[in-house]
């Protein structure tokens, strides 16, 4: 998962020469666009173990999350030919929509990640704290 957020940090980079428009307002809208939702996410789940009465919350964002894993397997179909393709160099971005959707995948390719690699490991912790 880490080498595919490089390869999508890079694309971003590559596209800085060919995307017109202005190339930090759109890193910008794409950045912005998934880290809102996220925070939402993981603020709620954190007020709901803090306040257990407040699961109103929490449970609202379920289905926020399973918004955000259908953008990113969307993303990710949508982006693959520019970022990693099946075969021969990416394709040039020269939208200003593609550049925001690369941007928007690095931190919910990295929030995956994330959770990839401390997931078992909390699970775990949590789990000799039952016991």
């Amino acid at each position: 998962m880490i080498p595919a957020v490089v390869e999508y940090a890079a694309s971003a980079q590559r596209a800085r020469a060919s995307v017109h428009g202005d190339w930090a307002l759109i890193v910008v809208i794409g950045l912005a666009a998934a880290l809102a939702p996220i925070a939402f996410i993981v603020g709620s789940f954190w007020w709901a173990l803090r306040h257990p009465q407040a699961l109103r919350l929490a449970l609202l964002a379920f289905p926020l999350t399973l918004a955000m894993l259908l953008a990113a397997f969307a993303g990710v179909v949508y982006t693959a030919p520019a970022v990693i393709p099946k075969g021969g160099p990416p394709d040039t971005v020269t939208a200003p929509f593609q550049l925001a959707a690369i941007t928007f995948m690095i931190p919910v390719l990295a929030g995956l990640a994330m959770v990839g690699g401390l997931g078992p490991v909390l699970v775990a912790r949590w789990r000799r704290k039952l016991l």
